[in-house]
């Protein structure tokens, strides 16, 4: 008996200790995701866009901040990745019930803008075949099996090729 009481106050203290564990952990994580969260936020004042898309990025994988991703997306816009920035205030609105009216009310402003500078390239007449290979600026994609196929692009020129892998 007294060997079976002995086992489990270890394991309560080992869960205790586990838990302190956790504790520290999890504010580490949040002190770190601030730190990004503030790096993002001097690295998109002065331009440095490529910077603050990774920090904003890091910051809300460790805190899962609305703040981090709404940040997201909207230095995605600033480079030109509207596909992606109109994904990214999607996630936002759907995964972030909780959000302030504020913030709600700009990312949908937001979204809308980035989403009419999404384009759409249809291919149509093209063979129900597949074997197919669709290039989109020389990046293989998957194709669909819908016809006509349509992909979506950001603003600017695209190159586009669909040919028989014979």
């Amino acid at each position: 008996m007294r060997s079976i009481t002995a086992i489990l106050v270890s394991c309560i203290l080992a869960t205790m200790s586990l838990t302190r564990v956790e504790a520290q952990d999890a504010a580490t994580d949040t002190d770190r995701a601030r730190a990004l969260y503030l790096d993002g936020s001097t690295a998109a004042e002065e331009a440095r866009w490529t910077d603050a898309l990774r920090l904003f990025q890091e910051s809300y994988d460790l805190s899962h901040n609305p703040a981090a991703l709404f940040n997201v997306a909207t230095t995605l816009r600033a480079v030109g990745r509207h596909r992606e920035s109109r994904d990214a205030l999607d996630r936002l609105l759907r995964d972030h019930s909780e959000l302030p009216d504020e913030l709600r009310g700009e990312a949908l402003r937001i979204r809308g803008q980035v989403a009419a500078r999404v384009a759409t390239i249809s291919i149509n007449n093209a063979p129900a075949r597949s074997d197919l290979r669709l290039r989109l600026d020389g990046q293989t994609t998957p194709t669909p099996t819908a016809r006509p196929i349509r992909m979506e692009a950001d603003p600017g020129r695209h190159s586009v090729d669909l040919e028989a892998r014979n």
